[in-house]
């Protein structure tokens, strides 16, 4: 499964993780994107909260809701933008 700025972003990740990982065989990817993170706490945004979570704290999420080998970067933006992109990619287990 792939999103880009997408649903992992503005859903709850504890309603949302268990429901793609149910989805999923083991051994498939999760990958997902969104912008760093400046916290952990819900902040509106223009399409409604984002979960925007720290490295460390998506692999706890995703480790909780059956997925392993969780990888995070963390992208510089590119030149002349503000800001850059995480770049999460987890495995069912």
């Amino acid at each position: 499964m792939l999103s880009i700025f997408g649903a992992v972003w503005f859903v709850d990740p504890d309603t949302l993780l268990p429901l793609i990982r149910s989805r999923m065989t083991s051994g498939g990817t999760l990958a997902f994107s969104h912008l760093p993170a400046d916290g952990q706490a819900l902040r509106p945004g223009t399409a409604g909260m984002r979960h925007d979570h720290s490295p460390g704290a998506w692999e706890c999420l995703l480790t909780g809701h059956g997925f392993a080998d969780v990888s995070v970067s963390l992208i510089d933006p590119p030149e002349g933008a503000a800001e850059g992109a995480m770049l999460v990619r987890a495995v069912a287990v």
